[in-house]
């Protein structure tokens, strides 16, 4: 059995081995309710968005990402609770699972006007040299095209970043359809090309509200967006690895951070399938279509034959942010 919560010992160390201090006030703060609500207690000072601000405002320098830092301990801690593995193909549980009915996607929210129903999926695909873009670029072409058997492609909006450019989606790709498909390839190393942290921040706020600038953008009040993001490491900013939907592993683990976290996923029992299947791929490429995914209900094998045609628009487009402009004059 698993513990409930991380103890404040834990946040405190994680905190002192990334910025050489405990913050051991602020964790104290962000866990205060829970000597009332127990895990419960996760509902207060625990949003990714605004608790940053208001703990960097009463703690100082720093105490932002050492915030998201703590939300992102309890995620982890909450994910060892995980159903049991199944190594067998799930291909169909998730795809219904990544893609549900398009009336519920639609659907308006009866109880206000302000209410938003907009599902916003964050999914990961982590790999390795080993793997070619091709094979994990077929992953997210096949899940896209799905969806666009599902729901028809005038309610799909799919744009690909293959330099990582996530920016490139959100300032300049969205658009009034119901469904928003990203996929940014090689986002670690967009990330570290990046000079400075004040783009970085940006970057994240606005991932972090994505779906409330989409509306604010659109005037939509329901719709699902997914967001594709490739990338060799696990070691993203804390507010990427917050609340993933799903992740999916192309390859085993190269670092020894990287096989910590895969580790706290999957188990080593899943970290020994990844490396199997990647020795069978060099003798039988019928194994380049599977992948191991997680996601916080289950854990298993996903297959993506080929396929049939590229959906894909460029997340940015010189000429057509042109000819937009021009049609709104």
């Amino acid at each position: 059995m698993g513990r409930c919560l991380p103890s404040h010992e834990e946040h405190c160390e994680e905190s002192f081995k990334k910025y050489g201090k405990t913050f051991s006030d602020l964790h104290r703060w962000m866990d205060e309710p829970s000597t009332l609500l127990g895990k419960g207690h996760r509902r207060y000072r625990h949003d990714p968005i605004q608790t940053p601000l208001l703990a960097k405002k009463l703690f100082g320098e720093l105490a932002d990402q050492a915030c998201l830092d703590h939300i992102r301990l309890d995620e982890l801690e909450s994910r060892r609770n995980q159903q049991p593995l199944e190594l067998t193909d799930q291909t169909k549980w998730f795809v219904n699972f990544l893609f549900p009915p398009f009336e519920e996607i639609i659907s308006r929210p009866k109880t206000s006007y302000d209410v938003k129903n907009i599902k916003f999926s964050r999914m990961l695909v982590y790999y390795n040299a080993t793997d070619s873009f091709n094979a994990r670029k077929n992953i997210v072409d096949k899940l896209t095209e799905w969806a666009i058997e599902k729901y028809g492609k005038k309610n799909v909006n799919a744009r690909i970043a293959l330099d990582g450019n996530l920016q490139s989606f959100i300032k300049w790709s969205l658009d009034k359809k119901p469904i928003q498909i990203g996929f940014a390839d090689q986002f670690a190393l967009f990330l570290k090309s990046k000079d400075g942290r004040s783009i970085e921040r940006d970057l994240t706020r606005e991932y972090l509200s994505l779906s409330n600038l989409w509306s604010e953008k659109t005037g939509r009040k329901s719709g699902l967006i997914i967001i594709f993001l490739a990338s060799h490491s696990l070691r993203l900013p804390s507010e990427f690895m917050y609340d993933w939907t799903a992740i999916l592993f192309r390859n085993s683990p190269t670092t020894r951070q990287d096989h910590y976290e895969m580790r706290d996923l999957i188990g080593e029992e899943a970290i020994t399938y990844l490396k199997e299947i990647e020795q069978l791929r060099k003798k039988n490429t019928d194994f380049v279509r599977k992948s191991l995914f997680w996601t916080k209900d289950k854990i298993g094998i996903l297959e993506t034959p080929p396929a049939k045609r590229n959906y894909w628009k460029e997340a940015f487009d010189f000429i057509e942010i042109m000819d937009n402009l021009d049609r709104s004059k």
